[in-house]
């Protein structure tokens, strides 16, 4: 072979192993797009409803109560075994809770029980508990200083205080006795786990706004609750959609308002968060911004850099959703959401899982 004819030769091999291994590279790191899909569940799914409560125990989501097509509120509870993708009704022995207006709460993973905090139609708040061993519920006598606020939103785990913790609340005021009005509140309150006793934080540094329907997540890094969002009243007592985001010390008890940088976030409530651990993000997805509009994006919130962007995703996500219940599963590194309302009132039932590569 001429040198010339070697030279070309060992060019064009250059070449091809060059975009060989830039092929290779590519291919390894995946698309970079996340999937977002509807799962294909089996037997009897719960009726459709908004604002129920979502819980993951091992390899199950848990979804209690909510508003049925009526909107009459429900106590019951259902289960969807992740591996079979099979519904199946839970029915404890002493009956499902009551004339629920709300439901939220979390579980109890090291007392394998569900700890709720509910409202009954025109009545206070109670707090119960559903043991999974022993298939019922337990309501929870009054104790500690108990917070008296609806709460539409779902509180965090404190591990390091083996407490649930949540702020904000909204209820009804009417003190002229003419007409009944909205009244958001702005305290932060914890459940000790241990023995189911209220108390209300005294709190350092500036505060939110009082709200409800926001979202709260726990980022056990800062050993903190990140809450975003939500409706409240601002200094003046008028009613705003929120898009800020605060961080609550839970060691020190106090708030810090984040500085966000990134894209901007249009105002909402009814949204649903959820903490993606592996990218140490902080997962929205849907909510309103109310007069009927709805959201559909896909937020990414970057707790290391305080950073808002978009979630791409394989396909363009068209669902808008509100007030849905959402999980993350840690097995099937996902985040999944369950139930909602679409626009025209149309209430879901469908489980929708999100997959980032």
């Amino acid at each position: 072979m001429s040198l010339n004819r070697l030279a070309i030769f060992m060019v064009v091999f250059a070449l091809v192993l060059s975009v060989s291994l830039v092929y290779a590279e590519e291919k390894s790191k995946g698309t970079g797009l996340a999937m977002f899909s509807e799962l294909t569940t089996k037997k009897v799914a719960p009726k459709p409803r908004v604002m129920s409560a979502a819980f993951l125990r091992k390899n199950e989501l848990i979804i209690c109560g909510g508003g049925l097509e009526t909107l009459n509120p429900q106590g019951d509870l259902w289960k969807l075994d992740l591996k079979t993708k099979e519904w199946s009704q839970i029915t404890p022995v002493n009956g499902d809770l009551t004339k629920i207006a709300a439901v939220t709460g979390i579980y109890d993973e090291k007392r394998d029980r569900l700890v709720v905090l509910t409202q009954k139609i025109a009545g206070a708040l109670e707090t119960a508990w559903y043991s999974f061993a022993e298939n019922k519920w337990n309501i929870v006598p009054a104790a500690g200083d108990m917070p008296k606020q609806m709460v539409a939103t779902v509180p965090i785990y404190d591990p390091k205080a083996d407490a649930m913790v949540f702020a904000g609340g909204s209820g009804w005021e009417n003190p002229d006795n003419t007409r009944y009005r909205t009244v958001f509140y702005g305290d932060t309150f914890s459940l000790s786990l241990n023995d189911l006793k209220w108390k209300k934080f005294v709190t350092k540094g500036d505060k939110p706004l009082p709200r409800n329907k926001h979202t709260q997540i726990y980022d056990p890094k800062t050993h903190s609750m990140i809450i975003f969002g939500g409706i409240g009243t601002d200094e003046t007592g008028k009613e705003v959609v929120l898009n800020d985001v605060w961080s609550f010390d839970l060691a020190k008890a106090e708030w810090k308002k984040l500085e966000a940088k990134g894209i901007e976030i249009e105002p909402r409530l009814s949204h649903c968060a959820v903490l993606d651990p592996i990218k140490r993000q902080m997962i929205v997805f849907g909510g309103t911004a109310m007069m009927d509009k709805y959201f559909s994006d896909m937020l990414s919130f970057d707790l290391e850099t305080l950073t808002w962007s978009r979630i791409k995703t394989k396909l363009p996500v068209t669902l808008q959703l509100a007030h849905a219940a959402a999980v993350w599963d840690p097995t099937g590194k996902r985040a999944l959401f369950f139930g909602g309302v679409q626009p025209g009132r149309m209430l879901m039932n469908s489980v929708w899982e999100l997959v980032e590569e």
